[in-house]
């Protein structure tokens, strides 16, 4: 359901427009065939340069060169004082109303989950299974932590807490939900613990009322649990919310005895190329009902449905209620800010009211005195909510700056300024490179790439330096070809030269937020978005940061994936590179590493019975790296896992296959199975 936009909705793009006229925008030279064969020349000789200056192996990984990351906040009930963490930093802070840090302690690696209780704090990290508990004095002073680490669990990357004593974990690898229902006194320990399998690739997780909430990315979905008295959820009465893509965000609060339901997400419609673009993946909020039925299941009613896009506001990753009818949208993607008031009954909202604001936000809370705070990992910021006004409000800066151009090319990825003359109309879409690439990963669809009957999942932009050719039909040879398609591709919607210079206009609040001010040309815009791919590493496997050394299953598993594995999947640290393929006794050092560099991939074609191929050669050997966080698998996505995976291989004398192998090839063993997927788990 697209609803139309509202009359300042389509009065806005007029509004920016006129802003740039105001701001000096001035009419830019066109490009000719000359200068675009000029600009790639020079892209390609700084690219070639780049790689021979730059050693894969030490590279950092990307959540320690991208800033402090203000990623998750919330209130202190009845205090003046918000506390938040900075994933980047893995740092907690305290902030005054005047957003100055009064306090800061570590955190768990990579801390992306924070619950408040009055004055008690949880918080996680998506790097391990540790999670804190602390506890904020009133004279504004974090105590000492009390410290628990469940058993099997890798990574924890959400948490939220109950009234009860009870602690809600999800673990996206897993597709877990792990209830621990804790003793009483001042140790952390636990009383009682269930675990609950749950809609794929976890990542948010919420306690409102009598009610568990559980967003999962991958599976496109939310799921709703009733609690009992004990506030352990109770899985028979559970309801699900099913999207045919992502949803990034949501919040609910209570509504009699059920909730009411926010949630931004892309548009609920297949992908669809036939049109030459990328159709019909607008950015949306969607409200629903949820309420018990006669027989104790909850029974779920979407009440209606907004189109985000149309309004400026692309990539949601905050939404919150503000009153019983009245919401906050934030886009992470763009400069603007929407608040609708959506009468309960109705199917349209009333009103909605767009300001102007920055993108980048992750988090929203309520602020003391009145508004809302937000945290800015895009722009390594505080953003102050006001009725009619948006501020920035910068961190300290206290590691060494970073490089201008790997932020501008961040904003080119994370935003609309990659294409910003997209618009919402029919299947016609406004969008950002993680509208499919969830902060840089994968989003779990499988689409339609308008080429005869081939569909393809969307593989992760991280790590792709040094992994060339790219994407499954390697047609792009070097991250400049593939760069400068992109800005072809993601604006073919649009009547823009996608050669035309960024002009103020398209972005009045670039110089506030990272000290740029256009015009910027398009060789600048091509080399800053080449720059921030070139450091747009893999974060580390918390797998394999746990452990010093292979266990006996892990070793057996790197020798069967070494003697039938890695004649395609190579253990290269450049995957057109032959020359850096690494031997077997390096293995261990370089898996369990942070930095994990081997891209376990090649650049050659292959046809392993996977349908349809993408080329006529067949498919380009993906990279294993990180496979546990690229599902589904295969280029069509007909494995959900990497169990499905291991069960299809077969083999002959002179073959591997992974799907529609030949009647006289042969499974794998069990134990060789079970092997490799404990070594594929480390990558």
């Amino acid at each position: 359901m697209r609803c139309p936009p509202a009359r300042f909705g389509r009065l806005l793009p007029l509004v920016v427009f006129f802003w740039g006229l105001l701001l000096g925008a001035t009419p830019l030279p066109e490009i000719t065939d000359a200068g675009r064969a000029r600009i790639l020349v020079s892209l390609r000789a700084f690219e070639t340069r780049r790689r021979h200056q730059t050693d894969v192996a030490a590279l950092a990984p990307s959540n320690r060169v991208m800033g402090p990351d203000p990623y998750r906040l919330r209130s202190l009930p009845g205090t003046r004082y918000t506390v938040a963490v900075l994933r980047g930093e893995d740092r907690l802070v305290l902030l005054d109303d005047t957003l100055a840090a009064r306090a800061s302690v570590s955190t768990p690696a990579s801390p992306t989950g924070l619950a408040v209780l009055g004055t008690t704090l949880y918080t996680s990290g998506s790097l391990g299974a540790t999670l804190e508990r602390r506890r904020v004095s009133p004279e504004g002073r974090f105590g000492p932590p009390a410290r628990l680490t469940p058993s099997k669990v890798t990574a924890i990357a959400d948490l939220a807490a109950g009234p009860e004593g009870v602690l809600y974990l999800v673990e996206t690898a897993t597709d877990r939900l792990i209830v621990l229902s804790l003793q009483d006194g001042d140790s952390l320990r636990v009383r009682a613990r269930r675990d609950l399998q749950t809609v794929g690739g976890p990542f948010r997780v919420a306690r409102v009322g009598g009610y568990l909430v559980v967003d999962g990315l991958l599976g496109h979905a939310l799921e709703i649990f009733p609690v009992d008295e004990g506030g352990v959820p109770i899985p028979e009465r559970r309801a699900r919310i099913v999207h045919d893509g992502p949803l990034w965000c949501f919040d609910a609060r209570p509504a009699g005895d059920g909730l009411r339901i926010v949630a931004g997400g892309v548009e609920d419609h297949p992908l669809d190329r036939s049109g030459g673009f990328f159709g019909y993946i607008d950015s949306f909020l969607y409200l629903y009902e949820a309420r018990p039925g006669p027989s104790g299941a909850i029974a779920v009613r979407r009440q209606g449905a907004l189109n985000l896009s149309e309004y400026g506001v692309v990539t949601p990753k905050a939404i919150r209620w503000t009153d019983e009818e009245s919401i906050l949208a934030t886009g992470y993607g763009a400069p603007s800010l929407a608040r609708i008031r959506w009468p309960a009954g109705s199917e349209t909202p009333a009103t909605v009211a767009v300001i102007p604001a920055f993108p980048g936000i992750t988090d929203l809370t309520p602020a003391p005195g009145g508004g809302w705070i937000g945290a800015n990992p895009l722009l390594d910021a505080w953003v102050r909510v006001r009725p009619n006004d948006v501020a920035l409000v910068p961190l300290p800066v206290h590691s060494p700056p970073r490089d201008p151009e790997a932020r501008l090319g961040e904003m080119l990825f994370f935003t609309t300024l990659l294409a910003p003359a997209n618009r919402s109309a029919g299947a016609r879409s406004r969008f950002t490179c993680e509208t499919c690439h969830f902060e840089g990963g994968v989003d779990g669809r499988t689409h339609y790439t308008g080429r005869d009957s081939v569909f393809a999942v969307t593989k992760p932009l991280f790590g792709l330096f040094n992994n060339k050719p790219y994407f499954s039909r390697a047609l792009d040879p070097d991250l400049t070809g593939m760069v400068t398609n992109e800005f072809r591709v993601a604006g073919a919607g649009s009547d823009r030269d996608p050669w035309q210079a960024l002009t103020p206009a398209e972005a009045p609040w670039l110089e506030e937020a990272i000290g740029r001010r256009p015009p910027i040309g398009p060789e600048a815009l091509r080399r800053a978005f080449m720059t921030f791919l070139m450091g747009f590493t893999h974060a580390p496997n918390p797998a394999a940061l746990a452990e010093g050394r292979f266990k006996p299953l892990e070793r057996r598993g790197a020798e069967a994936f070494r003697d039938r594995c890695e004649s395609c999947h190579r253990a290269r640290l450049l995957a057109d590179a032959p020359l850096s393929r690494v031997p077997f006794e390096r293995w261990e050092g370089l898996v369990l590493s942070e930095v994990g560099p081997l891209v376990w991939a090649s650049s050659r074609y292959a046809r392993t019975g996977v349908r349809p191929t993408m080329h006529e050669r067949g498919t380009r050997i993906p990279s294993l790296r990180r496979v546990l966080r690229k599902r589904p698998y295969f280029t069509n996505g007909s494995a959900p896992d990497l169990d499905t995976v291991l069960r299809r291989v077969r083999t002959t004398r002179d073959g591997f296959y992974h799907d529609n192998a030949p009647t006289e090839a042969v499974a794998l063993p069990p134990e060789t199975r079970a092997a490799l997927a404990a070594f594929l788990r480390l990558l």
